[in-house]
C-alpha cells in the first residue's frame, strides 16, 4: 500500500511516508535478517513468502530513493538507520537471485551513490561516518558475485539489462569516488577472482573509457572467465 501511494503521488506523499518509515524500516529489517537463513530454501513456502517480502521492500527503497523522498533517508532521525537499509538492499542483489530483483536493487546503490557517496563522508542530514567505504566495499562484492551466478545469462534480455545496470553503477562509483572505486577493484576486489594485472588493466581502462557499452561487454567478458574458472 505504501509502495502504490509513493507511486501515485510522489513527492506528495511525504508525510504518509515519512511517518511510516521508521515502522517500516524497523520491521522489515528485523523480518529479513532474523529469517536469512531460510531464503535459501527454495521448496519453502515460507522462504518463497519472505523473498516476495525482500522483492517489496526493495521496491519501497527504490521508490523513496528515486523521489525527492530521499531525504527521509537521511533525516537526523533515520541516520542510525541508514547503513542497515542499504545493507539489505546490496544483499538482495544475490539472496533474491532474480535479474529483475537483482536490477532494482543495483538501480538503488546506483542512486544513492550519487546522492550521498560524492561529497564527503558525512551525509547531510545526520553523521554516518564511514558510509562511502561501507557502501563501495558491500556493493563492489555483491556485483561481482552476482555477476557469475549460475543464474544470471546475458543473453537473455532480463540478464543482459542487469549487466548494463552493474556496469552503469560501476561507472557512477567510479565518477563520485575520483577514480578510489577503481583502486579497489585493482587492490582488492578484482584479484580476489582471480584476475591477473593484464585483466585488472583491461578491466579498468574500459570503467574509465568513454563507452558504457564498451565497458558492459568486458564485464561480461571477464566474468565469463572467472565463472569458467570457479
Amino acid at each position: 500500500m505504501v509502495n502504490q501511494t509513493i507511486s501515485r503521488f510522489k513527492d506528495e506523499s511525504l508525510p504518509v511516508v515519512a511517518g511510516a518509515y521508521g515502522v517500516l524500516v524497523a520491521s522489515v529489517l528485523t523480518q529479513i535478517q532474523s529469517n536469512k537463513s531460510i531464503l535459501g530454501n527454495t521448496a519453502s513456502q515460507e522462504a518463497r513468502e519472505l523473498r516476495d517480502l525482500y522483492k517489496v521492500w526493495v521496491q519501497f527503497v527504490h521508490g523513496v530513493a528515486h523521489t525527492s523522498l530521499s531525504r527521509i533517508c537521511v533525516a537526523e532521525e533515520n541516520a542510525a538507520s541508514l547503513q542497515p537499509l542499504v545493507q539489505s538492499v546490496i544483499e538482495g542483489i544475490t539472496v533474491i537471485a532474480e535479474p529483475s530483483a537483482a536490477k532494482c536493487c543495483v538501480q538503488v546503490v546506483s542512486r544513492l551513490a550519487n546522492l550521498w557517496a560524492s561529497s564527503t563522508d558525512t551525509l547531510p542530514g545526520g553523521s554516518v561516518p564511514g558510509f562511502r567505504d561501507f557502501l563501495f566495499e558491500n556493493a563492489g562484492r555483491a556485483f561481482l558475485e552476482v555477476s557469475i551466478a549460475s543464474w544470471l545469462n546475458p543473453k537473455d534480455a532480463q540478464g543482459a539489462a542487469l549487466y548494463g545496470e552493474l556496469a552503469n553503477c560501476q561507472r557512477v562509483f567510479e565518477k563520485v569516488s575520483s577514480g578510489a572505486w577503481g583502486s579497489l577493484l585493482s587492490s582488492r576486489l578484482l584479484p580476489a577472482m582471480g584476475f591477473d594485472d593484464a585483466l585488472i588493466l583491461e578491466y579498468l581502462n574500459a570503467l574509465r573509457g568513454d563507452s558504457e557499452k564498451a565497458f558492459r561487454d568486458v564485464l561480461v567478458r571477464h566474468m565469463s572467465l572467472a565463472r569458467a574458472a570457479a
